[in-house]
C-alpha cells in the first residue's frame, strides 16, 4: 500500500522536480501516463459541472504566493495578472496521451492529489477482497467497508479544540476536508490562506472556515471540498441537496450547513443549525 502513496507522488507532486507533472511544467507537453491522462479527463469533467473552484492549472499562481513557503509576500498585481493568464483549462491541450501545456502553464494537482492516492487504494482492497480499513492523510481519509455496523467520524473544529460534531456511517466512502486554519501564511498581520482563488488571483477569501465532503469517489470529495470552501455561503444551498455526495460545513458566525438524509450529531454548542 505504501507504494501506491509514492507512485502518486512520482506522478503528481508539484513540488518534486523529478515527477511527471513537474516534467510536463518544465517542457510543456509530454507524452503522459495513464494515470495523469485520466486525472486531467476527470478533472476537466468536474470543472464543466462544478466550476473551477478547484482548478489544477493554478501552478503559477501557487507558485507565484508560495503561501506554505518560508518567506512569502504578496506579489505585484502585473505578476498575478501574468499568472492568471496561465491559468484555466484553455491552455491544455489533450490528445491522446499527448499533453501540451499553453501560456506558460504549470500544474497543481494539490487539491486532488490525496484522493487520487486513495481511489487506488481502494482499487488494492478491492482486489484483496478486504473487509475493512480505515486509511487517513490528514485532510483526506478512505473508509473502507464497515467492521462495526456504524462508524462516528467527527467534524474537527476550525478552532482545533475538539470537534463540532460527527456524523455516522454505515458503510465505505472517502472524505476530504477543506479550510484555511491549518496552512496559511499571515503577513502584514493579514493571513493568507492556502488556497488560491482563481478569479481573483489571490488567495480564497471565503465566509466559511471548514468544508468536509462525503462522496464515493477519492479524487471528487478532494475536489468538491476545494470547490464548496472557495465558493462559501452564496452557493452552499446547491450543494446541500446532492444525491452524488453529502457536506457538512461552517462559517464564521459558526452557522451550520448539513446535507439532506446526512446522519450529523452536533457537539459543539456554540454552533448552531442555519435556519
Amino acid at each position: 500500500m505504501k507504494q501506491i502513496f509514492t507512485d502518486t507522488e512520482n506522478i503528481f507532486n508539484f513540488h518534486d522536480s523529478m515527477s511527471e507533472v513537474s516534467r510536463l511544467n518544465s517542457s510543456k507537453t509530454i507524452n503522459s501516463s495513464d494515470e495523469l491522462t485520466a486525472a486531467l479527463r476527470h478533472i476537466l469533467e468536474l470543472n464543466n459541472k462544478y466550476g473551477n473552484g478547484a482548478d489544477v492549472t493554478a501552478g503559477s499562481l501557487t507558485k507565484l504566493w508560495d503561501i506554505t513557503g518560508k518567506n512569502p509576500e504578496i506579489p505585484a498585481q502585473s505578476e498575478i495578472d501574468k499568472a492568471l493568464a496561465a491559468t484555466g483549462f484553455k491552455n491544455i491541450t489533450i490528445n491522446g496521451n499527448n499533453i501540451t501545456l499553453e501560456n506558460n502553464a504549470i500544474l497543481d494537482f494539490g487539491c486532488v492529489a490525496k484522493g487520487i492516492a486513495l481511489d487506488k487504494v481502494k482499487e488494492l482492497l478491492d482486489k484483496e477482497d478486504s473487509h475493512y480499513s480505515l486509511i487517513t492523510t490528514g485532510s483526506s481519509i478512505l473508509v473502507y467497508g464497515n467492521q462495526y455496523g456504524e462508524q462516528n467520524i467527527d467534524i474537527a473544529s476550525p478552532d482545533k479544540q475538539g470537534s463540532i460534531g460527527s456524523v455516522t456511517l454505515r458503510g465505505g466512502c472517502f472524505i476530504s476536508t477543506s479550510g484555511g486554519y491549518e496552512r496559511y501564511a499571515e503577513i502584514d498581520g493579514k493571513k493568507y490562506c492556502h488556497i488560491i482563488d482563481t478569479k481573483t488571483g489571490y488567495p480564497t477569501e471565503t465566509d466559511l472556515t471548514t468544508v468536509t465532503v462525503f462522496c464515493d469517489s477519492g479524487l471528487e470529495s478532494d475536489f468538491l471540498s476545494t470547490l464548496i470552501f472557495t465558493g462559501g455561503t452564496k452557493e452552499i444551498e446547491k450543494h446541500l441537496h446532492s444525491d452524488s455526495y453529502k457536506i457538512v460545513a461552517a462559517d464564521k458566525d459558526k452557522n451550520l450547513y448539513v446535507s439532506d438524509g446526512l446522519d450529523f450529531k452536533l457537539k459543539d454548542g456554540s454552533y448552531k443549525y442555519k435556519q
